[in-house]
């Protein structure tokens, strides 16, 4: 079964003023709001998330990098475990602030540095994610053997309510785009998890790169540099130098691989800025695309509510 799922994708920079080595850059909006459903949801998520470093799209759980990313740092997960939502609802909050209250944990609990808080007509729930509940959990059992572990069914979001709460609180956006372009669009986000040309080489997934068109003798230039520059990195992983530092010859215009998590006041806060005249022209057509594919999600969540109360009122 498939827990998360790839809702609506669009090319991006087909116009005739950029070249594409190969396939132009795209974005595509994703329902993670059942990664949190059980341990293989988790797994599934996780396991997609992390694999782009490595230069694998498949959604196929992968129990074995699970487990070891789940340790990855000092015994803590890693940040793809970020991408996991965790619901929790007002009991489950007030419980984890009362054990650091009580215990002189002097830490404000990371389910709170991370979370998003939601009235629910008055549940206070606090959206956060499997990274941060790992961590708060794991510090409050050193003092109270207790408390159950992450892995206990009470931490799972597997009701129709809840994950429809998570579905419109947590958006995950999945890019091809330029490192150029990408480190103006890392500056925003909750959470993020980018291909690495340390771990994946072009042998496995091959170079691709945009460039700005400006007039014919030097577009052809610049292509041929662009193209020597790529055979020159080929040459030296050929030569067996290490791919962390082969990649150094490689220029911004190649393209990577991103997914970033958001939640709706991080993501209005983005459209605002990037959106806006004096951004960066192709970041700024990337935030137009992903507010296209956000406003279609939310369009289509209010007819589903528009129906639903329809019906009941019928009734």
């Amino acid at each position: 079964m498939n827990y998360i799922k790839k809702l609506k994708e669009v090319n991006l920079f087909n116009s005739s003023d950029y070249y594409n080595s190969g396939e132009p850059g795209f974005v595509s909006i994703w329902d993670f709001s059942k990664a949190n459903f059980n341990h293989e949801a988790r797994v599934q998520a996780v396991s997609a998330v992390a694999s782009v470093c490595y230069g694998n799209d498949s959604l196929d759980p992968k129990f074995k990098l699970f487990d070891k990313l789940a340790r990855e740092s000092i015994g803590l997960p890693s940040s793809s475990f970020e991408f996991i939502p965790v619901l929790l609802n007002g009991k489950k909050v007030s419980k984890i602030i009362d054990y650091y209250s009580n215990n002189y944990i002097p830490k404000l609990p990371k389910i709170l540095k991370f979370g998003y808080r939601i009235d629910e007509e008055n549940d206070n729930y606090i959206l956060t994610n499997l990274r941060a509940l790992w961590i708060d959990i794991k510090e409050i059992q050193k003092k109270d053997k207790t408390i159950p572990d992450i892995d206990n069914e009470i931490w799972y979001n597997n009701d129709d309510e809840e994950i429809k709460i998570i579905s419109n609180n947590f958006i995950v956006f999945n890019k091809k785009i330029t490192i150029r372009d990408a480190r103006q669009f890392n500056r925003h986000r909750i959470s993020l998890q980018e291909l690495s040309r340390r771990y994946t080489t072009g042998n496995k997934v091959p170079i691709e790169y945009r460039i700005k068109l400006f007039r014919d003798d030097l577009d052809k230039k610049v292509i041929k540099q662009t193209d020597a520059c790529i055979m020159l990195y080929n040459e030296l992983l050929e030569n067996k130098v290490p791919a962390q530092y082969a990649r150094d010859i490689l220029p911004v215009s190649i393209y990577t691989k991103i997914w970033s998590a958001w939640t709706p006041e991080y993501l209005d806060n983005f459209f605002k800025l990037r959106t806006a005249s004096s951004s960066q022209s192709e970041v700024r057509e990337l935030a137009i695309e992903m507010q296209k594919l956000y406003d279609m999600i939310k369009i289509k969540d209010n007819k589903n509510k528009e129906n639903k109360e329809n019906k009941e009122n019928n009734d």
